[in-house]
């Protein structure tokens, strides 16, 4: 079910992302703010892969996927998305929970079908995509509150996708937006239902947050490169509070 976004968080939404696990707003993002958010991760994702944004599409989904983990952190436009306070208090009011701290934010590069055909078996991003998880259990970062989904849109294959069975959290148009939980058993592999789309997640964790060893997430060893080892508790620096 979709609702409209209001901003504003009532009973209705509350009882049903309790019940189910995710709620999706319609328009979250207007038209600009999408066609700002989508060159601002094709600009950071450029300077991870030491590219030009006119070259990106040389890169595979599988290299654009190991490079996208947190990605807020090259980019301004990026950073006040992924720390905005409304995102935050809308999560805040649908999990009751607060204050929340960015865990991390993340690309999901599109998939097309020939693409589907072409990746090697051993594709790490095929290999993410083509399971059932939980977003606690694909985390590096403990303890995840939930995350949020961001439908960016892209280039629309002709053919239509068709959802696989499981719990889907990819917004149906670009703008929209999904909040779920972290204890969510979500088919990743629906992503092949929105051929050509890519989105965008944002997770949160509790104020208390580690970093810690997951082998179902691969970018588990990432937050090494900023000078944390497992169990480190996460700080406010590097992991910013976003809703008090």
């Amino acid at each position: 079910m979709r609702f409209k976004m209001k901003f504003a968080i009532v009973k209705e939404h509350r009882d049903f992302f309790q019940k189910n696990g995710w709620i999706e707003f319609e328009n979250f993002l207007s038209p600009d703010e999408l066609t700002q958010a989508n060159e601002a991760l094709d600009q950071a994702l450029a300077e991870r892969l030491h590219t030009s944004v006119e070259k990106l599409r040389q890169f595979s989904s599988d290299q654009q996927y190991l490079q996208s983990r947190d990605l807020w952190r090259l980019n301004a436009f990026l950073r006040k998305l992924a720390t905005q306070p409304r995102f935050a208090e809308i999560a805040s009011e649908l999990i009751e929970k607060k204050p929340l701290r960015l865990g991390y934010d993340q690309l999901l590069p599109a998939r097309y079908p020939t693409n589907k055909l072409l990746e090697p078996t051993h594709s790490i991003y095929t290999h993410f995509l083509e399971q059932t998880a939980e977003l606690a259990t694909i985390s590096c970062v403990q303890e995840v509150l939930g995350g949020v989904m961001i439908a960016l849109g892209g280039k629309k294959e002709d053919s239509a996708g068709h959802e696989i069975e499981g719990v889907s959290v990819y917004p149906l148009q670009p703008g929209n937006v999904i909040y779920f939980q972290p204890h969510l058993p979500i088919n990743w592999q629906n992503l092949y239902a929105y051929p050509g789309q890519r989105f965008y997640f944002i997770v949160y964790t509790s104020v208390v947050a580690h970093y810690h060893l997951q082998p179902q997430d691969p970018h588990t060893h990432t937050l090494k490169h900023l000078g944390y080892v497992f169990n480190d508790k996460l700080n406010d620096r590097l992991h910013p509070i976003v809703y008090r």
